[in-house]
């Protein structure tokens, strides 16, 4: 009997071999996979933002005009970020009133304003730049002193505001000088036996007389004028510098201002970085150090020598 169940025992297993309802084997246990797991997306880095750059290219006489403004406004409005511009400034000058409205317009938008100065930025270029947070300029680039230039009243010539202002002022200097020469020499004259309220007296009575049909050909309009346009130049520059770049620091405003319009010979004259850093106390760097300089200098090289005036915002 035993035999007998043995063998129908061994008989089932071979069956269920056959049909494959053998007992399988429990897997290992393993973590759940959550059905809300999301696939890893690959990580996607944004280029990075392009830069502002507003081209001021003129290479024209009369250089900055009042349609300068509306032409920069229009560019503001095709733009959305204003966080930081690059303002490439290329001018001999022209109005200074537009020169300080086009300004007032970059700083009402943009926080952060940097000035290129590859080249020049004369006159009221000069006072662009001083509304600014940094100026980079080239190695042989140059400002220029605010000195208004103005008309001749005669002949319509190019002349300096401090042709006029300066010249009462030589001319006191030099009726001076005169004066105490002439009185040394009264004194020193043995002979003469002349005291010293009658020397100072003929000494400067003729030195007076000498100088008296030079001071009568100044004009006392033209002189106000003078003063007038000097103090236009030099307000302009005070209040461009009080805005961002010597915010912190009116004093030296004021120092930097005044110098830019009495310390220097000419309008013409340049002003290099070096002395624009070290004695006016500018915030200057070197063009050639600055990175974004090596994408936008092929772009400006190609401007200048191309358009007479080019002025357009352009994502670089």
């Amino acid at each position: 009997m035993a035999n007998k169940n043995i063998r129908k025992k061994t008989t089932l297993r071979r069956k269920a071999k056959k049909s494959g309802t053998t007992t399988q084997t429990p897997p290992t246990t393993s973590k759940p996979v959550s059905q809300n797991t999301q696939p890893t997306q690959p990580t996607i880095t944004n280029p990075p933002p392009s830069n502002n750059v507003l081209f001021f290219v003129q290479n024209i006489k009369d250089g900055i005009e009042p349609n300068d403004v509306l032409r920069v406004e229009k560019q503001l409005n095709q733009i959305f970020a204003y966080n930081k511009l690059y303002l490439i400034l290329y001018t001999a000058g022209g109005d200074v009133y537009s020169a300080v409205r086009i300004m007032k317009l970059l700083q009402d938008k943009f926080t952060e304003i940097n000035v290129l100065i590859p080249d020049y930025a004369y006159s009221s270029g000069t006072i662009m730049s001083l509304a600014s947070d940094k100026i980079f300029m080239g190695v042989n680039a140059s400002l220029g002193p605010l000195d208004k230039p103005t008309e001749h009243f005669k002949d319509g010539s190019d002349m300096s505001s401090l042709d006029i202002t300066k010249t009462l002022t030589n001319i006191t200097s030099i009726c001076t000088s005169m004066g105490i020469s002439i009185y040394s020499q009264l004194r020193k004259e043995n002979s003469l036996r002349l005291g010293k309220e009658t020397a100072s007296k003929i000494a400067f009575d003729t030195a007076s007389k000498l100088v008296c049909p030079i001071i009568e050909q100044i004009d006392p309009f033209n002189l106000q004028r003078g003063f007038r346009e000097a103090t236009i130049g030099r307000d302009y520059a005070y209040n461009m510098l009080c805005t961002r770049m010597m915010k912190d620091n009116p004093n030296q405003a004021i120092k930097t201002s005044n110098s830019l319009v009495n310390d220097y010979p000419s309008h013409g004259f340049c002003i290099f970085r070096e002395e624009l850093k070290d004695v006016l106390k500018l915030n200057v760097a070197k063009l050639e150090d600055l990175p974004e300089w090596k994408i936008i200098k092929p772009r400006y090289d190609i401007l200048k020598d191309d358009y007479s005036r080019y002025i357009k915002i352009e994502q670089i």
